[in-house]
């Protein structure tokens, strides 16, 4: 019988074997008309400090991770319907949520993560970029 050493070893090895196949999101190519989507993190001046960075971002995209480690600040999209998975962490406090929305090509959108209330640490709202008042698209606590 493997000593308990050797077990968690291979545990450890097997665990990172599986990480490395890991797919991740291709966005569309230069010459094709793009959603572009960029989050705005609100939360970071908000009470979040501690002894982590403050982070928000773009977790996975359709259910494919942007990134091997953490997320991404923008991601392009081809037109149509996606979901987008983001991440907040401050002071330690990670929650993941889940916006969804049909993206038009050639537009910008924004994402802006805030302090939520209650039990819910964060609020993520999805609209369109730019001056004015922007209607929201989707929204959700996390």
């Amino acid at each position: 019988m493997p000593s308990p050493r050797a077990l968690a070893s291979l545990l450890l090895a097997t665990l990172l074997a599986g990480c490395a196949g890991v797919p991740l999101y291709q966005p569309p190519g230069d010459d094709q008309p793009v959603a572009v989507v960029t989050v705005s993190d609100q939360a970071a001046g908000q009470g979040g400090e501690g002894r982590w960075p403050a982070t928000a971002a773009v977790f996975a995209v359709d259910g494919v991770r942007v990134a091997e480690q953490g997320g991404a600040q923008q991601v392009r999209l081809s037109a149509g319907q996606h979901s987008l998975r983001v991440f907040a962490d401050h002071g330690g406090r990670l929650r993941f949520g889940t916006l969804e929305c049909r993206f038009d090509a050639a537009a910008n959108y924004a994402i802006t993560i805030s302090q939520g209330n209650g039990e819910h640490a964060y609020q993520a709202v999805l609209g369109k970029a730019g001056s004015g008042v922007v209607p929201i698209l989707d929204e959700t606590t996390f």
